[in-house]
């Protein structure tokens, strides 16, 4: 049995759609902080 697991696909391709879709909907250092709210993130 083996316990390798498959690498994701991080090719140029998947990873430049990936970084769309976070900038698309915001999912950067201040999105998450502005989704979360200012009580949870100093919780963090």
């Amino acid at each position: 049995m083996s316990t390798r697991t498959a690498l994701p696909d991080l090719s140029d391709d998947v990873c430049a759609r990936l970084r769309e879709a976070f900038r698309r909907t915001a999912y950067d250092a201040d999105g998450v902080v502005a989704a979360l709210g200012g009580a949870a993130h100093a919780a963090l």
